[in-house]
């Protein structure tokens, strides 16, 4: 409100080129925020399905490890 009004007085701005200013602003700085969000919950899904794959990789090798050493199958 201060700046708004100095600026008013200096007549480098207006109220509303003062507003739209601070609306774009932080309409900006939310906007990176739900992106930066979005992003850190996806990289933490491609972790998540590494690890599960990394499971799956593991039990694949010893089933087929235990099944190799069954002289029945």
């Amino acid at each position: 409100m201060v700046l708004s009004t100095v600026l008013r007085i200096k007549r480098t701005r207006d109220g509303r080129e003062i507003d739209d200013e601070i609306i774009a602003d932080v309409a900006t700085r939310k906007s990176m925020a739900i992106e930066q969000n979005r992003r850190a919950e996806w990289r933490e899904a491609e972790l998540a399905a590494g690890r599960f794959r990394a499971t799956c990789d593991h039990a694949e090798v010893a089933r087929l490890s235990s099944s190799a050493h069954d002289p029945v199958r």
